[in-house]
C-alpha cells in the first residue's frame, strides 16, 4: 500500500468523505435511511484492494491520535475527546505503516466494520491527517 495509490482514488476518498460529513449534519439530511444504503452500496462496489485503502485511512485516523474517556454510563459505553497530539510521520509513511497490517482481510470483513456508525469519524480524521481534504 502506498500514498500514491490513495492519492489515485482520491475522487473515490472525497466522494465518501462527503458522504460521511452528510451522516455528521443531519439537520442538512433528508432521509439517513437512504444515506446509509448509499454508502454500504458504494463500500459493496469496490474490490478489496480499494476497501482495504479505506479502512487504511480509517484506522490512521483512529489511531494517530490520542483519546480520553469520559461519561462511562450504566451500559459501559464512554463518550470520547481526541487529543490533538502532533503527528511526526508523513502521510507516505503512515499509509505503509498502517496499509500492511491489513493485507490479511477479507472484503466481507472490512465493509461491516466501515459501515458502523462509530468508526466514520475515524475516516474523517484519517483525511484530514493523510492531507487527502
Amino acid at each position: 500500500m502506498t500514498y500514491e495509490m490513495v492519492f489515485e482514488h482520491k475522487p473515490l476518498l472525497l466522494r465518501i468523505y462527503r458522504l460521511i460529513m452528510r451522516f455528521e449534519h443531519p439537520e442538512q439530511c433528508i432521509d439517513q435511511g437512504l444515506l446509509e444504503e448509499e454508502f454500504k452500496a458504494i463500500l459493496e462496489q469496490q474490490d478489496r484492494e480499494t476497501l482495504i485503502l479505506i479502512k487504511t485511512i480509517t484506522m490512521v485516523g483512529r489511531h494517530e491520535r490520542g483519546y480520553v474517556y469520559t461519561k462511562v454510563n450504566d451500559d459501559g459505553s464512554a463518550f470520547e475527546n481526541m487529543i490533538k497530539i502532533k503527528i511526526s510521520e508523513s502521510p507516505e509513511e503512515l499509509v505503509q505503516k498502517y496499509g500492511k497490517y491489513l493485507i490479511y482481510d477479507k472484503k466481507e470483513d472490512i465493509i461491516p466494520l466501515l459501515i458502523r456508525r462509530w468508526i466514520r469519524p475515524s475516516f474523517i480524521e484519517g483525511m484530514h491527517i493523510l492531507k487527502l481534504t
